[in-house]
């Protein structure tokens, strides 16, 4: 079994570190984290820290994304520091994954690249059937990145995302 850090073109996913709580933080707070992931937004850095460590915690326990949050950090190799995450989490039977990179670092690709390789990690670490990724129907960014890291939509629903019943769209990645 391949394990972390997950080495790709121009990425490093690596566990997250304590060190990393300053930009998780301002991640946390970028517009689109806002408005597409409200139930993530820190509130103050403290708040940051103590969602670094629990995410830091779930890693070895349960270490298992079909029990509780598996997240990690992306950080580019040309240069050091993070500039997102993606990560796996249980939604009911299914593993769901979720991605976030820092507005500066949109549009070159680095979240396609990064879901790709933890899902294509998690498949067979995890022995996996599927992934699921659900996106707002109004986010074609997410649908997007979804589509080209390897998912094929197979829902338009509604469906309670981040507290509020909207249109979602259901995308998944099987083995």
């Amino acid at each position: 079994m391949k394990t972390l850090p997950i080495i790709t073109n121009s990425l490093v996913l690596r566990p997250f570190a304590l060190d990393d709580a300053e930009c998780f933080f301002a991640l946390s707070n970028e517009e689109p984290a806002r408005k597409w992931l409200p139930s993530q937004a820190c509130r103050d850095f403290a708040h940051a820290l103590a969602r670094l460590k629990f995410l830091i915690q779930q890693q070895s326990n349960p270490g298992d994304p079909r029990l509780g949050a598996y997240v990690v950090a992306v950080e580019r190799k040309a240069q050091a520091g993070m500039i997102g995450h993606v990560g796996l989490s249980p939604l009911g039977a299914d593993v769901e994954v979720g991605f976030g990179i820092a507005v500066a670092q949109q549009r070159r690709g680095f979240a396609s690249e990064a879901a790709n390789a933890m899902c294509g990690w998690a498949l067979g670490a995890f022995q996996l059937s599927r992934i699921i990724g659900i996106a707002s129907a109004e986010n074609a960014a997410s649908g997007r990145t979804l589509a080209s890291s390897g998912f094929r939509q197979q829902d338009r629903k509604l469906f309670n995302f981040q507290g509020v019943d909207q249109m979602v769209d259901v995308y998944a990645r099987e083995t």
